[in-house]
């Protein structure tokens, strides 16, 4: 996500929209991986990318050639990527978007891991105070894209019962990727057998995506400038707002999207 977000007193501030989201020429056959910043969209897009083109293992330097992220490139370059694309994005409901994998992780989660990445854009500084960075994520002031409720409550609201719409959970890929990438295959139209889905996930794991992007991480236009000390893969798991927030700042967070949360699947 190549955004500028600046410090204010108290918040951060919301960066004009990128031209490229906003004036993207939509297909008819484009594939969309959508997801809240910070749900583990990159992870999919591994996965993705390594049965799209399964004869090279995919990295940091040129996934983005197989699944772009529609904030990388102008829409001048998108459009000379092949046709179907399977593009990135983190863009609130767009009724231009066809078909849709839509993933989701527990917004306090979420938070933890937006805390640590825009650490490591160098955004906010090492040691900020995490209540306060909580207060700007519950209240929506990170980015532009809407709170981690409205964007959730915007797309299910617009797509929910809809065949092109593939739902996902951050921690149901966790416990079984194939199954999620057999779904995200399928609304996608791409046949691969087990075999080829198996490679996929084995060449996306978070252990082999950590040595990835210690050597080629640079390469991404996301990373430049980042603190390359700090790492963009950390523990890929469930459950890391428990281990790193308060009781308080977590409960802070499930009680501002208590009708999104039950419509993910998260009791509270």
């Amino acid at each position: 996500m190549a955004r500028s977000l600046r410090l204010l007193r108290v918040a951060v501030r919301r960066p004009p929209a990128p031209p490229a989201a906003r004036g993207l020429t939509v297909l008819e056959t484009d594939v969309f991986l959508v997801s809240y910043p910070r749900s583990g969209n990159t992870w999919l897009r591994f996965l993705l990318a390594n049965v799209l083109r399964p004869e090279a293992h995919a990295t940091f330097a040129d996934f983005g050639e197989i699944v772009p992220d529609i904030y990388d490139e102008t829409d001048a370059q998108l459009l000379r990527r092949p046709s179907p694309r399977v593009l990135k994005s983190h863009e609130p409901y767009d009724e231009r978007y066809r078909r849709v994998v839509y993933l989701v992780r527990h917004p306090a989660d979420v938070a933890v891991s937006y805390y640590h990445y825009l650490i490591k854009m160098r955004q906010i500084p090492p040691g900020y105070e995490v209540a306060r960075f909580v207060d700007s994520f519950v209240r929506g002031r990170l980015d532009d894209f809407g709170t981690w409720g409205e964007h959730v409550s915007g797309w299910l609201d617009a797509r929910e019962a809809d065949a092109d719409f593939a739902f996902l959970r951050y921690e149901d890929v966790l416990e079984a990727p194939a199954d999620a990438l057999r779904a995200a295959l399928e609304l996608a139209g791409v046949e691969a057998d087990g075999e080829l889905v198996a490679q996929a996930v084995a060449r996306s794991s978070a252990d082999e995506l950590r040595r990835l992007e210690r050597e080629t991480a640079t390469a991404l236009p996301t990373f430049r400038g980042s603190r390359l000390e700090d790492p963009f893969i950390r523990k890929a798991r469930a459950g890391t707002a428990a281990e790193e927030l308060s009781p308080e700042l977590v409960e802070l967070v499930v009680d501002a999207w208590p009708e999104a949360l039950a419509r993910a699947g998260y009791a509270g």
